[in-house]
């Protein structure tokens, strides 16, 4: 390779292609490229960057820009990463075009090649970023970042067999170091598919179709160096993101963005699509997915002003083994606090329609608690704000399968699993409109607490928010006889406790779906036993004191609690809403909610205030 650090001119192609290259181009540069197509086949062990058009691109005093180039074939790299110190290298990376780049612009990029990483070194552990379009990126000459019109449509293949390696990988962007630096992807997608292959690892594993992961940091005196993420026009992701590998510790796959942390806001300006699928097989720590976005940790951002969709195709199956906790959302499947940090926060704003159609199934072992949900599954200390006419939309069916194995407590919603803003701040949906048209089915066994609700599994917050389910629950699984199941149309458990304060406000919620919500067992002669769950209601599973502001929730629909076996199939025996037995199927903690309190209307379909929708 050519290495011209302090080359600061510009490489024309004028659309010509260079064919049978079997190295990169150049080796650290400062240069522009411009009209330059690569069709390559290089196979090569390096010790920190591999990139088609150049290893290394910074800015030395200029403006370095990659224009209209393009790369095909293969670049492969088994790399013998030697960091000074553990984690801390970040101008490391395997990519099509460029392995990492500082204060460089990329617009009109596309690679077309299959890119490969493994590692041969078995000494240090540390970060290995890979994307289709550059490895890594972080500020250069005081620039930040743009990436316009490129897009990745090479498979992204990583194989590990010494466990010492964190990857970072992104159809675009594999690492973006985000310390009081931005970086915006103007109309960027990924087609290729991103596969990690059976292997072990020791080290968490974050992959997203656009960015794997981006993180900052904290200076001396204990400043957040955030760094910003802006998504602008149209964004998306069709590339199938496939773990096949064993790991002891967690995995991080997102739609669109695998993971942020550590001060990293995420602003998509513009509709984002995600319609890649989610296979999961191999035996690892914990999983934190979602459809868009995979987890955020540690004073994060995310916020959507343009609307989101995680289509029917971009399902999540999940057949492995997770040794520590599952987490998978339409949107986002974890949005933590940290006490080293300041709260994180979630913005869905603009009028818009956030919308899962996906089918999400867990069919293998989860040895710790497991959340899943349409919109996100996980908020803990957050605040999440939904406003104006924006509306939270699931259509997909979330299924724990009969071959599921939970050993500690499930959390199934159709929009949330869990919410849980006691300690910062309250989860703020006002004036937004919560709605789940899937099916939740849970099948599987579970040896903890299960709590299920069409819009929210648990919510441990007052709420305002409109909340409509018309879709069907199925709680037919296999529970530990000394643990309680809650199930709700509404909410499955909802409680509220701080400063002193265990009232709930539920407030213009509408229910119309049928409830199933019993356990069968088989004796050796055939004979069916049927066990009701012990909190069951149409709107409430189980609930804290309800508020005096509970209200203007429409109930309607059937429950059923047993069933009859006829011709050797089990039916449910449902029974109506009604007058006569409103209150009795409101609340399912002891049934006791005064009449006319609380709840006042028996529902119809045509008590289903769809708002823009139609049924």
């Amino acid at each position: 390779p050519i290495a011209a650090p302090n080359y600061k001119g510009t490489v024309k192609g004028n659309g010509y292609a260079i064919n049978g290259l079997t190295q990169p181009l150049f080796d650290v540069t400062a240069a522009s490229f411009k009209g330059l197509h690569l069709n390559v086949k290089i196979e090569e062990t390096v010790k920190n960057r591999v990139g088609a058009l150049a290893c290394q691109i910074i800015a030395n005093g200029n403006a370095p820009v990659v224009e209209s180039c393009s790369v095909s074939g293969l670049v492969s790299a088994t790399v013998d990463f030697k960091p000074a110190t553990a984690d801390v290298r970040t101008d490391s990376g395997i990519a099509g075009l460029v392995g990492h780049a500082a204060g460089v612009d990329f617009k009109d990029c596309t690679n077309k090649a299959t890119v490969e990483l493994g590692q041969l070194s078995t000494e240090t552990k540390t970060y290995a970023p890979m994307a289709g379009i550059v490895g890594s990126t972080s500020v250069g000459n005081e620039r930040h970042t743009q990436f316009t019109n490129c897009h990745n449509g090479g498979a992204l293949n990583y194989y590990d067999t010494t466990g010492k390696l964190a990857p970072c990988i992104g159809g675009i962007v594999g690492y973006y170091m985000g310390e009081n630096a931005n970086a915006t992807f103007d109309n960027c997608s990924n087609s290729g598919d991103i596969t990690i292959h059976k292997g072990s690892t020791t080290r968490d594993c974050n992959v997203g179709g656009i960015v794997g992961y981006s993180s900052s940091s904290k200076t001396d005196d204990g400043t957040v160096q955030t760094g910003n993420l802006y998504f602008t026009n149209n964004t998306s992701n069709s590339g199938k993101i496939t773990f096949e590998g064993t790991s002891s510790a967690g995995f991080r796959p997102g739609g669109i963005i695998g993971y942020i942390n550590q001060g990293v806001k995420v602003t998509f300006k513009g509709p984002v699509t995600n319609s890649g699928s989610f296979t999961i097989n191999g035996s690892l720590k914990d999983i934190r997915g979602g459809g868009i976005l995979g987890a955020m940790y540690g004073s994060c951002g995310l916020y959507i002003e343009k609307g989101a969709h995680n289509t029917k195709s971009a399902t999540m199956t999940f057949n492995g083994a997770a040794s520590g906790g599952f987490m998978f959302g339409g949107m986002y499947g974890q949005n933590d606090y940290s006490d080293s940090y300041d709260s994180n926060g979630s913005t869905i704003s603009g009028g818009k329609v956030v919308c899962n159609d996906a089918n999400f199934t867990i069919n293998g072992s989860v040895e710790s608690t497991c959340y899943l949900a349409g919109f996100y599954c996980y908020s803990h200390n957050t605040t999440t704000t939904i406003s104006g006419a924006t509306r939270i939309v699931n259509n997909g069916k979330m299924h724990i399968t009969k071959s599921a194995d939970i050993t500690s407590t499930v959390y199934l919603g159709g929009c949330l699993g869990y919410a849980n803003g006691n300690r910062v701040s309250t989860s703020k949906l006002t004036t937004g409109q919560l709605v789940n048209r899937g099916e939740i089915r849970f099948e599987g066994k579970a040896k903890a607490g299960v709590n299920i609700g069409g819009v929210y599994g648990c919510h441990f917050a007052s709420t305002t928010c409109p909340a409509i389910n018309v879709g069907n629950i199925y709680a037919i699984g296999t529970i530990d006889t000394s643990k309680t199941i809650r199930v709700g149309g509404i909410t499955g458990n909802t409680t509220y406790s701080k400063n002193g304060v265990t009232t709930v406000s539920m407030r213009n919620g509408t229910v119309y779906c049928d409830i199933v919500a019993f356990m069968t067992t088989v004796d050796s002669e055939g004979n069916h036993t049927f066990t009701p769950y012990n909190q069951v209601g149409m709107y409430i599973g189980r609930s804290a004191t309800l508020s005096s502001d509970t209200k203007n929730n429409f109930i309607g629909g059937r429950i059923a609690t047993t069933a009859t076996v006829v011709n050797g199939e089990v039916v449910p025996t449902f029974v109506d809403i009604t007058a006569d037995n409103y209150l009795n199927y409101v609340r399912g903690l002891d049934g006791a909610v005064p009449a006319g309190t609380y709840f006042s209307h028996i529902a119809s379909k045509n008590d289903i205030a769809w708002g823009s929708f139609k049924e």
